[in-house]
């Protein structure tokens, strides 16, 4: 009677135990789900999401090393929840379930149900509870468990396992469609055990043969096939997509585990784990492990003990290294492998104290780890802090926005989500959206669905970009209507090669307040062309010697490119033209015609003309004109000219003909201006906004020249200081200087001063000369911080202009101090 009720005791504590763990294991889901922080993670799931549901696949319409298992799950539970975010969301409360409930029930065939529950709790708590969504390192951490556990327990094919095998077989399969950095740890450890039967002669080699030759199969053949059948594509894609992109950009992290950083606090967690020594803690815990198990065994399977655990703790700096994941995911594997290791060699259980070299760090890792998961280090993670009370709903009307129904973002993403709406409907009222979804945007894809373009990634990041990638967007970003909006995460400003530079040279910007939104200029006339704020940055994109101050556009005119991708301002049809509002007197530099439509190759002329801005008169007062022909059978060609423009404010105009029209881009290259006609008593704000002017003295003028250097001149100082031996600037500063005598020229001294911080590098000057909406860039260079410092010499290109001395700005520096060594005059 009495083992009755222990018996019924024993089952209510067990059954208490498993409900318990599993309210607690579903417990952060539970919290976080109805929040996001930062969108860039998830906003890939949402974008493949909508992109499956539009009929397209993986490989073929679109690049992404992310394989098909994680987003097929996503894709499936969203539709099968509602077809919301939140939808998606409880995918992973299903997957936490099964696979809880799973490995947990494996457990229990060898060890006591309460510690069966611990170790699959705290297996689950470092992966999928880590997330809101099924996250692909998730999946990869139960598929081991799965593989590892089972061969463990049943390494050789035999009938009276079948139920084993039948899960390692879906371990290997769903592993193979998911990630390969966990599969082939897991395919590995299932072939290990398998010949560890044959080495110590548990079973005869030819059933060892036939277990790895299925294992082989399941875990390489099968899933393989699975993906190509249902994506259509062939070898080579998939092979680019999944191997080749990844060992590419991922290539440089190998160096990381001779970097004892990667042992003690992890080069890949951004999240604010608190066990950040993971690998330390981790190969502790194998060496502990496999001394312990090496008792009572003969030399072969000693061996075995202790590559198993050389194996384990090797297996922890290769996940560390390949995954971009908080450090928990790494320990849940760890977890998995131990236990893996403790089951296989058989090691003592029930009863022994060695036990509780299991329990002990499970226990103490589920606890860190579950508090991790209930705070949301990783499914919240974002680039600010925001207190979950600031949090809210999205309030707009519009129904694209119910796939976000019931999620609650910071206020500014909420805003910027409104905001978006508003903008949409303005640019694209017919809800035909030619747009490209940049890093940290692409969940838009999801609400306002773009025109495809097969060939693009899933996403934008260094993983899926190779060169043929950024390449192909260099293409689009250059061309007409590809795309008529461009949107960017501010905070995730960082893409591939030089396309965001790419981007901004080729657009409009507008900001909101975590957004970009870029306008391609070559889509709409241009209003004003991009980096007009700094003049310096603008001419070594768009070439010539303007000041974009005084660019103005009238007759509609476009952002055009080279062959050699040099930038022109052109049309296809019709007249375009721009003015420069200051006075010059010379001026020359490049037109060009371009072939537009290829199909035609007969002989095209277009008329380029010069002509005074301000004339009043009849018709139209030219200054210079040129016929320009692309002869037949040519795509290119370019015509030099030299005018002289008798100190008017010139506007530079191009016509093509009706029967031209769409065969070629007719266009001017910014031009040069080789005598300019304007003065200045004040010097140009070239970087806006301008540092504040220095209230000076001639003991300013004093440390700048020398007292035997007797030249008189206007001198601004902006963001500078007063030094000994000469003027000094640092971040951003200028110092303009304006000599009243003609000179031939002026040898500068350049010094770089130790600053009260190291720098991040060498501060860098930029010497120039202007006049009149002139802008001559003489020198740019980093200043070394010795003694002697840099002798720079500078000349006038006319009379009666400003020498400026700029710092670049946008980087701590450490100061410069300038000084004139020697004048030429005239």
């Amino acid at each position: 009677m009495n083992s009755v009720k222990t018996d019924r005791f024993e089952k209510s504590v067990i059954t208490l135990a498993w409900v318990g763990s599993l309210v607690l294991v579903l417990a952060p889901w539970f919290r976080n789900r109805g929040y996001l922080h930062d969108l860039y993670d998830y906003g890939i799931f949402m974008s493949a999401s909508s992109r499956l549901q539009m009929g397209e696949k993986p490989y073929v319409d679109f690049v992404t090393p992310v394989q098909s298992v994680s987003l097929w799950l996503n894709t499936t539970m969203e539709s099968l929840w509602g077809g919301t975010y939140q939808g998606m969301t409880m995918g992973n409360a299903v997957l936490i379930l099964f696979a809880w409930s799973v490995l947990g029930i494996m457990l229990t065939k060898r060890w006591h149900p309460i510690v069966a529950c611990l170790l699959a709790s705290t297996v689950m708590i470092g992966s999928a509870g880590q997330h809101t969504i099924i996250w692909y390192n998730s999946v990869g951490v139960i598929a081991l468990a799965l593989v590892c556990w089972s061969t463990a327990i049943a390494p050789l094919i035999a009938r009276r396992t079948l139920g084993w095998h039948f899960l390692t077989s879906f371990g290997l399969l769903i592993g193979g469609m998911n990630k390969l950095n966990f599969h082939l740890v897991g395919i590995v450890v299932a072939f290990v055990w398998a010949a560890r039967c044959g080495l110590l002669k548990q079973a005869s080699w030819k059933k060892v043969g036939a277990t790895l030759l299925i294992w082989g199969l399941m875990g390489l053949v099968a899933p393989l096939a699975l993906e190509l059948a249902w994506s259509g594509a062939s070898w080579d894609q998939w092979r680019y997509n999944v191997i080749d992109l990844a060992t590419s950009s991922r290539n440089g992290f190998w160096r990381e585990i001779f970097n004892s950083r990667l042992y003690l606090e992890s080069i890949h967690d951004y999240y604010g784990a608190t066990f950040r020594a993971t690998g330390v803690i981790a190969g502790v815990w194998f060496a502990t492990v496999s001394c312990f198990g090496l008792r009572k065994r003969g030399a072969g399977d000693r061996f075995l003990v202790l590559a198993s655990g050389v194996f384990g703790f090797l297996v922890t700096v290769a996940l560390l290294v390949t995954n971009i994941e908080i450090v928990y995911m790494t320990c849940s594997a760890v977890v998995v492998l131990i236990t893996a290791i403790w089951l296989g060699f058989d090691l003592p259980f029930n009863g022994s104290k060695l036990r509780w070299l299991l329990i002990g760090p499970t226990l103490t890792l589920g606890a860190v780890m579950w508090d991790s998961a209930w705070k949301g280090q990783r499914s919240l993670y974002g680039n600010d802090v925001v207190k979950r009370s600031e949090y809210r709903g999205v309030e707009v009307s519009d129904p694209s926005l119910g796939y976000l129904r019931r999620t609650k973002f910071p206020h500014m993403v909420a805003k910027d989500i409104e905001t978006m709406t508003t903008v949409m409907e303005s640019k694209f009222p017919d809800r035909i959206y030619r747009c490209f979804y940049a890093r940290g945007s692409e969940w838009m894809e999801h609400i306002w669905p773009s025109q495809r373009i097969a060939g693009l990634p899933l996403w934008m990041s260094q993983l899926t970009y190779g060169e043929v990638e950024i390449e192909n967007l260099g293409q689009l970003l250059q061309s007409r209507n590809a795309f008529h909006l461009i949107v960017a995460a501010k905070a995730w400003a960082f893409w591939p090669g030089e396309l965001l530079d790419l981007a901004h040279r080729h657009s409009s910007r507008e900001e909101l307040d975590g957004y970009e939104l870029l306008t391609p200029l070559y889509e709409f006339p241009i209003k004003r062309l991009g980096h007009a704020e700094d003049a310096l940055k603008f001419i070594s994109v768009f070439g010539g010697n303007l000041d974009p101050d005084f660019l103005n556009y009238e007759k509609p005119i476009w952002l055009c490119y080279s062959s050699d991708n040099q930038l022109f301002l052109g049309v296809v049809k019709g007249e375009g033209d721009f003015a420069f509002g200051k006075h010059v007197f010379r001026i020359h530099g490049d037109v060009i015609l371009k072939r537009h439509d290829l199909s035609s190759d007969q002989a095209i002329v277009a008329e380029f003309l010069i002509v005074d801005s301000e004339w009043k008169g009849e018709g139209l007062k030219i200054l210079w004109s040129k016929l320009v022909t692309l002869p037949a059978g040519k795509n290119e060609t370019t015509h030099s000219y030299m005018a002289d423009t008798f100190g008017v404010k010139p506007k530079f105009v191009v016509r093509v003909k009706p029967e031209a029209s769409g065969l070629i881009w007719a266009g001017w290259h910014l031009p040069h201006i080789q005598h300019a006609g304007d003065s200045s008593s004040r010097p140009p704000d070239l970087r806006k906004p301008a540092q504040e002017e220095m209230p000076i003295d001639i003991s300013w003028s004093r440390a700048l020249l020398p007292e035997d250097l007797a030249l008189p001149c206007k001198l601004i100082v902006r963001g500078g200081f007063l030094g000994e031996g000469g003027l000094e600037i640092g971040d951003g500063g200028e110092i303009w200087l304006s000599p009243e005598i003609p000179i031939k020229g002026m040898v500068l001294r350049f010094r770089a001063l130790p600053g009260e911080t190291e720098a991040p590098g060498l501060p860098f000057i930029r010497v120039v000369w202007y006049k009149g909406g002139r802008l001559q860039i003489m020198h740019q260079v980093p200043v070394a911080n010795d003694d002697e410092g840099i002798l720079l010499r500078v000349w006038p290109a006319e009379y009666n202009g400003w020498f400026g001395v700029l710092a670049d700005r946008g980087n701590e520096i450490s100061r410069v101090r300038v000084s004139v060594e020697s004048v030429e005059y005239d």
